[in-house]
């Protein structure tokens, strides 16, 4: 028998009693071929909305830690704190960070199987359907706790616990 979360069963109790189910399918398209690495430079990628929950601000301060090591970071997608956030990897991680804003799909997809790790640092996200495009191309993994479906079906190469750029830092 299915195991039932008590999650789940605090939303079945608080739900009205005629509940609408919309079926939700995310298609993965299969794996692609992932380019050769350029010689000595590791390259983090990370796909999602620019938005203050997603913790971008904390992947670039991470990442300054980093930086006697060889490495650039491309950040595919768009949102509000899009300015703020060149303005920090201006500052912080000149010359290494590489704003893409929105693609079509496909191309965000070869830009993740092209990485050598996601990041998904996110407060919260109750999925992160980039985890599993990086999976299924074989792109490593880092994202934080809060993705907890991702974690407990184990998508997830290493979980950022809630903490500051250091710790996730030492975890990059």
């Amino acid at each position: 028998a299915a195991r039932i979360s008590s999650k789940s069963k605090t939303v079945a109790r608080r739900s009205p009693r005629r509940l609408r189910v919309i079926a939700f399918a995310y298609f993965l398209k299969g794996r692609r071929e992932r380019p050769p690495d350029a010689p000595g430079v590791f390259k983090f990628i990370f796909v999602g909305s620019l938005v203050i929950g997603k913790r971008v601000d904390l992947l670039l301060r991470a990442l300054a830690g980093l930086s006697a090591r060889p490495f650039e970071v491309e950040i595919v997608g768009d949102g509000p704190v899009r300015t703020a956030l060149e303005r920090q990897a201006n500052e912080k991680l000149p010359g290494r960070t590489v704003f893409l804003g929105t693609v079509r799909m496909n191309d965000a997809i070869d830009r993740i199987a092209a990485a050598d790790c996601l990041v998904l640092p996110s407060a919260h996200d109750g999925w992160g359907a980039v985890v599993s495009e990086a999976q299924i191309n074989g792109t490593p993994v880092v994202c934080s706790s809060s993705l907890e479906l991702g974690i407990d079906i184990g998508l997830v190469d290493r979980v950022l616990i809630a903490g500051g750029a250091r710790g996730v830092t030492s975890t990059l």
